[in-house]
């Protein structure tokens, strides 16, 4: 372990010197190691660590946060470092990496427990040889349990499940006095509130009891074409109101000669009368297009577009995303000023997607959304040619405030710059809650400093 006992006099502290505990896990001082932590998939905020920690057990976490609020400084949790704007990345301070925090503990029933450091890809696979599947799934698989427990979790089956974190029975979190927590709804429910959805500002997520739902070994994609972006936002207003499909997602992408494709990805179990699910929609009926998939092949369809990215070397570039809650009645304002910002037409490969969502399905109280039942979430999945990203970031910054404007909020996963008092505005009527929550089990102020919620 030389890279731990080594002490770095440009850091200004040494292992040795100042008291480093023991970690089971790998504590870096490497120049490379704080150079891949100072950056995310954004790829447009770099914040420099000082020290960098593999931790290998709960009490690596544990002596980590105890260090840290005695030496004062502050930890960034991280898992695959998939946000895109610095939220878990720390100036100064320690990157906690959860990656090897990765066992399936085991099924029992249709309750899965995992650590906080297993992608969503290994709980779909060991899921599915039991013939289940977490009802909500991310549409990229290649993300943490615990990264996207602390934000929302969000896809196309949210407009009947709710959000990933709406489907966890129970939590076990490490807070910011070095405490290790079981938690749920009913024992110990203000860290289990706090930490789901909480951006990690109370905790950190250790451990995650999900549900499980019977999974059919096949499913049935219906890709429905449409004129233009507005009738199919139409249409994904009103089949989120019935009960044809299982999985809705609209999506927008340029089609070359200065306007728009818009097509409806929805799934729906494969015994089903198509002639049912398809009576009277608006689509482009002759570009209507029909598949059956295996259940596996379907939960990682998106393994399929990243490899295409990795090999034409867009997978690493700058990713300004955007992304917004948007009333329903709203959005094809707010759709329409996305389609027009000039910015957003210089940057490539671009897709839009909208999510069609229900207040009513989302229980999760640090999730900030729209006051109205239906609304959307809005994403705009864009890759940054070379000097864009901070035109495409005040764009972001621009629509973020239409957005909030027409009584939006932001899904704070993307690149939109954000204030504190921002954040007191974003999180409305909780904001009391969270920061006494903040007071109680981080009071050092010591994790996630990468939003700004808590400067």
């Amino acid at each position: 372990m030389a890279d731990v006992r080594q002490a770095r006099p440009e850091l200004g502290f040494g292992a040795v010197d100042h008291g480093w505990p023991d970690f089971e896990g790998r504590l870096r001082f490497d120049e490379e190691s704080r150079r891949m932590s100072a950056r995310d998939f954004g790829g447009i905020v770099h914040r420099r660590p000082s020290a960098v920690l593999e931790a290998a057990s709960v009490e690596d976490v544990c002596r980590l946060i105890e260090y840290a609020a005695v030496a004062g400084r502050r930890i960034a949790p991280r898992g695959e470092g998939h946000s895109a704007y610095g939220q878990g990345q720390v100036a100064d301070g320690i990157v906690l990496g959860l990656g090897r925090l990765d066992r399936i503990h085991g099924l029992d029933g249709n309750r899965m427990t995992v650590d906080a450091g297993v992608r969503w890809t290994d709980v779909a696979l060991a899921a599915l040889k039991e013939g289940l599947l977490p009802p909500v799934l991310t549409d990229f698989l290649g993300l943490s349990v615990g990264g996207t427990l602390s934000v929302g979790g969000l896809s196309g089956t949210s407009f009947r499940w709710g959000a990933q974190v709406d489907n966890v029975q129970s939590l076990v979190v490490a807070t910011g006095r070095g405490d290790v927590v079981t938690c749920d709804a009913d024992h110990e429910a203000d860290l289990f509130f706090a930490a789901l959805a909480g951006m990690g500002q109370c905790g950190v997520i250790l451990r995650a009891t999900l549900r499980l739902e019977p999974a059919p070994a096949a499913v049935r994609v219906y890709r429905l074409s449409y004129a233009d972006p507005l009738s199919m936002l139409a249409e994904l207003r009103r089949l989120s109101d019935g009960g044809a499909f299982d999985y809705l997602l609209g999506i927008v992408t340029p089609n070359g000669d200065g306007g728009w494709n818009a097509e409806i990805e929805a799934t729906a179990t494969s015994d089903g009368p198509d002639d049912r699910r398809l009576a009277g929609l608006a689509d482009v009926a002759h570009a209507r297009r029909i598949e059956e998939r295996g259940q596996e092949t379907w939960v990682r369809r998106v393994e399929e577009r990243v490899a295409a990215l990795q090999a034409l070397s867009l997978w690493d570039r700058p990713h300004p995303w955007l992304d917004l809650f948007v009333p329903s009645p709203v959005a094809d304002r707010l759709l329409g000023d996305v389609l027009a910002t000039p910015v957003v037409h210089g940057v490539g490969p671009l897709r839009i997607l909208l999510y069609p969502l229900r207040r009513s399905r989302l229980r999760q109280p640090l999730l900030r959304t729209p006051d109205q039942e239906r609304f959307f979430l809005l994403d705009v999945l864009c890759t940054a040619g070379p000097g864009m990203a901070h035109a495409m970031v005040s764009a972001n910054r621009s629509l973020f405030e239409r957005c909030r404007a027409l009584g939006g909020t932001v899904y704070p996963i993307g690149a939109v710059p954000m204030t504190q008092a921002d954040w007191r505005v974003h999180f409305g009527g909780e904001w009391a809650r969270l920061e006494a929550a903040k007071r109680g089990f981080d009071p050092a102020n010591i994790l996630t400093p990468g939003p700004g919620i808590f400067p």
